[in-house]
C-alpha cells in the first residue's frame, strides 16, 4: 500500500516538474487547452524530498488518543532510459528516511542519516526502515506520466521484483 502511494505521489510530482508544452497553435478556434507531457533526459538525475505529516485522534472505549507523526523522505529520481516507444524508464532509490512523531504519550524518532533512534517505536522502526535505505523502484512512464510497468528491487517485495 505504501509502495502503491508512493509511486502516484512520484507520478504526480513527476508532471508537476518536469512537462513539456502541446504544440501546435491557440487561435480563436481552440480550446486553449494544454497538455503536459513529460520531457526527461536519460542520465539526469534529481534529488527528491517527500515530507508527511498526520494528525490522528481516535475514540476508543471512551478516551480519545491522539497521535501525530512526520516522515521525511529523500530519494535519487534517476531516468535510466528513454525506450524504443518513446516510454521513460525512471529509478527511483531511497537515500534517507527521517520519522518522529508521539503516541499515547510516548515519543519516538528515526533518522537513518545519523543512525539514531529514541524510544521503543523508533528503535522498532529503525529495523525495518534501515533496509529501506538502497532500495529502488524502477517505472516505465509515458510521455503523460501513466505509469506503464514497475519492478522494485527484492528488499522492497516479496522477493519476485514486482511488489506482490
Amino acid at each position: 500500500m505504501k509502495t502503491k502511494l508512493f509511486i502516484a505521489f512520484l507520478s504526480v510530482a513527476l508532471v508537476a516538474t518536469s512537462c513539456g508544452k502541446k504544440t501546435g497553435t491557440i487561435g480563436p478556434d481552440s480550446t486553449g487547452e494544454i497538455e503536459l507531457r513529460l520531457n526527461l533526459p536519460k542520465g539526469k538525475v534529481y534529488d527528491m524530498k517527500m515530507v508527511l505529516t498526520s494528525q490522528t485522534e481516535m475514540n476508543m472505549m471512551g478516551q480519545t488518543v491522539n497521535s501525530n507523526t512526520n516522515m521525511e523522505m529523500g530519494m535519487d529520481y534517476e531516468v535510466k532510459d528513454i525506450l524504443a516507444n518513446g516510454n521513460f524508464l525512471v529509478r527511483t532509490t531511497y537515500k534517507t528516511i527521517k520519522m518522529s512523531g508521539d503516541a499515547m504519550g510516548m515519543k519516538y524518532s528515526f533518522d537513518s542519516a545519523t543512525d539514531s533512534s529514541s524510544g521503543m517505536q523508533g528503535k522498532q522502526m529503525a529495523a525495518g526502515m534501515k533496509k529501506l535505505i538502497g532500495q529502488y523502484a524502477e517505472m516505465e512512464m509515458d510521455k503523460l506520466g501513466k505509469n506503464i510497468k514497475t519492478t522494485m528491487s527484492p528488499g522492497l517485495t516479496s522477493g519476485d521484483g514486482k511488489g506482490n
